[in-house]
């Protein structure tokens, strides 16, 4: 299992997983025990394009299916995500690409989505995304199938209004159980 009792703290990714980036045909058994704490996913920054200058996805993981290719996690249970973020890339000062996913961005293609089957006994708290899902973003062609016992507090999508703990594209799916 990749992260068991992991810690992954303070790296940052060009763009895609702050931490991890699962791409066309990877797949992760089980994240457990672990913490992302303070991961990144920035934009590019090219002083040459002024608009649309890159997007960040996924401040911890990223997720991405292609065509013929599944991409998922099969559980994540224990883990923490705290403070990860997902910008977008500020060429010249100018708000200039979109952030997704504070701690988790999937995105699928076509009969092909990208998916975590489960969340467990975890927490999300504190990440951030400039646009789209402070926490988690489930894009086009993507899902969790089931989400118990876990905790989304204090995330934020600054800008659009974009869910601040989960937000869900109109082909993206979650279901959650509310348990006593």
């Amino acid at each position: 299992a990749l992260g068991a009792n992991g810690q992954f703290l303070q790296p940052s990714g060009n763009g895609l997983g702050g931490a991890v980036a699962l791409l066309s045909a990877s797949n992760i058994g089980t994240i457990s025990f672990s913490t992302f704490n303070s991961n990144d996913a920035i934009g590019g920054n090219n002083p040459l394009i002024f608009v649309g200058d890159g997007d960040g996805f996924g401040g911890a993981l990223y997720l991405e299916s292609s065509l013929g290719f599944l991409s998922s996690v099969g559980s994540i249970e224990n883990s923490t995500f705290s403070s990860n973020n997902a910008t977008g890339g500020d060429a010249l000062s100018l708000a200039d690409g979109f952030g997704h996913g504070g701690a988790i961005y999937t995105t699928g293609v076509g009969l092909f989505p990208s998916f975590v089957t489960s969340v467990l006994n975890s927490t999300f708290s504190g990440n951030r995304a400039k646009n789209f899902g402070g926490a988690i973003h489930l894009a086009a062609n993507s899902f969790l199938s089931n989400l118990f016992s876990t905790t989304i507090t204090l995330n934020s999508a600054d800008e659009l209004d974009g869910g601040g703990g989960i937000y869900i594209d109109s082909s993206g799916k979650v279901n959650v159980e509310f348990r006593e």
